[in-house]
């Protein structure tokens, strides 16, 4: 259990006097990633040889046997470089006399040369929120479906936000610029963005954030909270303006769909669970408290959980908890089955069994299990996936270690209603006649009797085919 205290611990949100954290939602901020069409400057120091052509022309010397029998290079040669000079309009040529061109005077003076060429800039991120410009890097983006929960954009990107944060692009090119070079070794030429063409291409990506749901302890007064926003606030500032607008159907699923008659507002709070749960917590926020002193209280006191990480840390740090198997039996799967859990599902079920048992009636709970789960599995997997009826509750089941039992809830907020999860957690042997019940009922052990004769069989036939092989190699 320690791994999953420490990590509690490690991220244990805000204390904010005079509140209770409620929930902890998942929220998307937008961003677009552009490749951007530019006007490039390549520029470079003159080469000496075109440089000593220009000197010797801007003296009067314009004929090309003059220059070559000065320079005492043969004539084919020079005249190979003049037509390089010639094609860059560094100079004219009219038979066989030079002229040396306003742009060929420039370079002699300045002693540099400067080509105007087009080029992409891509993995250009624009935050939609803020307008920050920056080089993607190595951070990760993610598209994101129709259950994510995702901030509206509030800035169009077009030529002319570009053109108004020329600098900022400019910034994101001098930095990609200055990447290739130390991998490609090249600092002959300097490059500078001299106009920007237009947009090559954007795509619509997010960026993952928390945001912390409070509720007043003595009223309906509910305060936000967004980790990692910065110093202004401006994630939860605009969190609080599109609430205020009229809820964008982004954010629509912050909120249950549920009408005011089916709610449940009223939480009651069993005293001793409530004590037992504030002295951890008290504990986890003193950090000269051991974890191994947590821990003693942590598996032997039933209670309500820290948070909605602290039954997520469960699966995410299974393989260090010692179980039999897992059994989730439940009226609300899409608040059970986040992509994390999912995909911790997946993983278990190669070697111990994952028994999920949802409630038909749920809506959507079919195609969560199939999207989710079902078209993601493999033929050896110990997942065993059921429909039920009339399931009134939710619990799960690590098995015979602790079972947690989680309850929905809600809180009034902008005029509409947050679901919540309060769940409470114990480490006895309690749940085993309630396991052993529902196992009972859907013909649990028959499914997993009839895998484990397959499996063998299998076993069998690969037994027998390993010794033909080994015998044929003989």
């Amino acid at each position: 259990m320690n791994e999953i205290i420490k990590d509690i611990r490690n991220n244990m949100p805000n204390e904010i006097d005079g509140f209770s954290i409620k929930k902890i939602q998942k929220i998307y901020i937008p961003y677009k990633e552009i490749g951007i069409e530019c006007l490039i400057q390549n520029i470079s120091e003159i080469n000496l040889f075109f440089e000593t052509i220009l000197k010797l022309m801007d003296i009067g010397i314009n004929d090309i046997k003059d220059i070559s029998c000065i320079l005492g290079v043969e004539e084919n040669i020079l005249t190979e470089a003049v037509s390089d000079m010639a094609i860059n309009d560094y100079i004219s040529i009219s038979k066989k006399r030079l002229k040396i061109t306003a742009k060929g005077e420039k370079i002699l003076r300045d002693r540099k040369s400067i080509e105007i060429r087009k080029q992409n800039i891509n993995t250009v991120m624009v935050n939609l929120i803020t307008g920050e410009i920056f080089d993607k890097g190595e951070q990760i983006f993610k598209e994101i479906d129709n259950y994510d929960i995702c901030l509206n954009e509030e800035i169009e990107i077009n030529k002319d936000f570009l053109d108004l944060n020329f600098d900022s692009v400019n910034k994101v090119f001098q930095e990609q610029q200055n990447y290739n070079n130390k991998i490609y070794s090249n600092t002959n030429v300097k490059k500078e963005l001299s106009k920007i063409v237009d947009i090559n291409y954007q795509k619509l990506v997010y960026l993952e954030k928390e945001v912390y749901v409070y509720k007043n302890d003595n009223s309906n007064e509910i305060q936000l909270y967004i980790k990692s926003d910065n110093k202004e606030n401006v994630y939860k500032n605009c969190l609080y303006k599109q609430f205020a607008q009229g809820t964008y159907p982004s954010l629509d699923r912050f909120f249950t769909n549920k009408s005011y008659k089916d709610i449940n507002f009223d939480c009651k709070v069993d005293e001793n669970l409530d004590n037992q749960t504030k002295k951890i917590t008290n504990m986890l926020y003193d950090s000269n408290i051991d974890i191994d002193k947590i821990n003693e209280i942590w598996t032997t006191q039933k209670r309500y959980l820290i948070s909605d990480r602290e039954f997520i840390n469960y699966f995410v740090y299974s393989d260090k908890i010692s179980f039999d198997k897992i059994a989730i039996y439940t009226n609300n799967i899409k608040n059970i089955l986040s992509e994390q859990i999912c995909n911790k599902i997946i993983e278990i079920s190669k070697n111990k069994y994952v028994i999920i048992i949802y409630d038909k009636d749920e809506y959507g709970s079919s195609s969560i299990i199939k999207k989710s789960l079902k078209d993601k599995v493999k033929s050896k997997s110990k997942l065993i996936i059921k429909e039920g009826e009339n399931i009134k509750d939710t619990f799960i089941f690590f098995n015979p270690l602790f079972f947690l039992k989680i309850e929905e809830y809600f809180i009034e907020a902008f005029n509409r209603s947050i679901s919540y999860n309060r769940g409470t957690i114990e480490f006895n042997n309690s749940q085993n006649v309630m396991l052993d019940k529902i196992i009972k009922e859907y013909e649990i052990d028959n499914i997993i009797n009839q895998y484990e004769k397959k499996q063998n069989e299998k076993n069998k036939i690969n037994y027998k085919n390993k010794g033909r092989n080994k015998r044929k190699s003989k």
